[in-house]
């Protein structure tokens, strides 16, 4: 590959986009944690390095034979589930990490991406009009597996975020509309039959809360009672780095990982609120431009899975934060503490900075 098409691949306002993100990031992890004595933010920056150089290494891998080992890529993740289940450390009631000394990671979170390549690389395989029904239960398969390894560990949270995956690729992909329909009826069977026989009570309880969390200001209703509180305070500019009084004083618990958008809130106010939406706006704008203009299917198939996932995780925790979802352990990108959460995201970016670079190659 040449230098002229790597430069013609790169997409400058995403880089832009997304450093600015994780800049503001590693300050708001610093507001929240400086107090504490523990480096999170030093920690965070430590991540970011090794995401960004993984970012780099992907783009000189040809998606195509990326999509090609995306099974025996898949099959390691299936494994490190696995193990997960007998083996894997316990934070916050879920064996989701593997730990080798001080480090650790989340399987689940590298498993999005290879789920993604995998069913770009079956999906991508159908030539016809729509969609085949042996590739969607083939798709369907490839995600049953890890959706209940790690609903099992347990982590209902971040299973939830295959379906997302799942179904955008496969809508993508071109499902019959009668097929649209059978899903849907699905969804909404398996939504009643999981209520009843599969959730637990706290799961139950966060669902009823986040519609009346005034009735449990002292339970489970507290943290999003918390985190209104803070973004309300911050008005339109904010109350300042490490000056706000919900974040200082430690009311709002994980607002340097889950409940970040809250600090934000407090700290910067609606102006900082509103440039940080722009950025993510910016982002989504310039991935689906991407998938819009790749070469083949398989490349759109990839970029489309990378947003319909970032989208998903954006929806998910601002509209947690504000009182509007359920309360579930779903980062939000690039801003949110976390090793595994930030190497995957900036994974997800190289690759589709890979698939635009491919688009000068052919």
């Amino acid at each position: 590959m040449s230098r002229f098409q790597v430069v013609k691949g790169i997409d400058l306002p995403l880089i832009l986009s997304i450093m600015a993100t994780l800049a503001i990031g590693v300050v708001l992890i610093y507001s929240a944690t400086a107090e504490r004595g523990i480096p999170y933010y030093r920690d965070q920056l430590v991540w970011i390095g090794i995401g960004l150089s993984l970012m780099i290494i992907l783009l000189f891998f040809d998606y195509h034979l990326l999509l090609l080992l995306s099974p025996y890529f898949y099959l390691l993740g299936v494994i490190a589930l696995a193990i997960l289940l007998p083996f894997g450390r316990r934070i916050s009631g879920a064996r989701s990490w593997i730990a080798f000394g001080p480090l650790r990671f989340q399987p689940s979170e590298f498993m999005k991406m290879v789920f993604i390549l995998l069913l770009a690389y079956i999906y991508s395989q159908d030539e016809g009009r729509y969609l085949s029904l042996s590739r969607l239960i083939r798709g369907g398969v490839v995600l049953l597996v890890p959706f209940v390894l790690i609903a099992l560990e347990p982590d209902l949270g971040t299973a939830l975020t295959y379906l997302p995956i799942f179904l955008g690729m496969s809508f993508i992909a071109g499902l019959k509309p009668k097929v649209v329909a059978v899903i849907a009826g699905v969804i909404i069977i398996s939504l009643i039959l999981g209520w009843f026989f599969v959730l637990k009570d706290y799961q139950k309880e966060r669902i009823i809360t986040f519609l009346h969390p005034e009735a449990y200001p002292r339970s489970s209703g507290y943290q999003i009672l918390q985190a209104r509180i803070a973004v309300g305070s911050g008005g339109l500019l904010g109350k300042g780095l490490r000056a706000g009084s919900q974040s200082q004083l430690k009311f709002v618990p994980s607002q340097h990982t889950d409940f970040i958008f809250s600090l934000l809130g407090e700290e910067f106010g609606f102006l900082g609120v509103l440039g940080v939406m722009g950025l993510y706006l910016v982002i989504l704008l310039r991935l689906l431009s991407i998938a819009r203009l790749a070469y083949d299917p398989a490349g759109s198939l990839i970029v489309s899975g990378v947003l319909f996932l970032f989208l998903f995780h954006f929806l998910v925790n601002v509209g947690m934060v504000i009182g509007l979802m359920p309360v579930t352990g779903i980062p939000l990108p690039f801003l949110s503490y976390g090793g595994s959460s930030v190497v995957s995201s900036l994974a997800g970016i190289g690759l589709a900075l890979n698939v635009k670079i491919r688009r000068f190659a052919y």
